[in-house]
């Protein structure tokens, strides 16, 4: 059984290691360096997906009960006014390779909003729909 569960973690590795040159060749002829830029990127971003899929699934959700007003809020946090504002702000302070946080970031601090938004319930209701 150990045997098995360590067959199973090297080909866990080996499958991550492999799922960004896959799709980076998907994309670009690409040398050692863009892969080496390339898997970083991906890791990074791929990071992001469970806050993405709860702000998608908060926005549908608020939409879905006629709170269009929050949902509202939410979809613009996340595809426009953080995104904006963070890839402007993060390479001044951080440097060119912080610009690979922008989505993370953008999306953790959309699902503290949504989070926010989900538990307050008619409080901001009086004013967005």
């Amino acid at each position: 059984m150990k045997q098995f569960d360590l067959l199973k973690d090297d080909i866990k590795k080996l499958y991550i290691r492999l799922l960004p040159k896959t799709l980076i060749d998907a994309f670009v002829k690409a040398d050692e360096e863009i892969y080496n830029m390339g898997e970083t990127a991906i890791r990074i971003y791929f990071s992001c997906l469970i806050p993405m899929a709860v702000n998608i699934y908060y926005s549908t959700y608020l939409q879905s009960i006629v709170r269009a007003g929050r949902a509202f809020i939410i979809t613009c946090a996340r595809g426009i006014f953080l995104n904006v504002i963070l890839v402007l702000i993060l390479p001044i302070i951080f440097g060119g390779t912080s610009i690979w946080y922008v989505v993370p970031a953008t999306e953790i601090i959309t699902m503290i909003i949504a989070l926010t938004l989900i538990k307050t319930n008619d409080t901001i209701s009086s004013v967005i729909t």
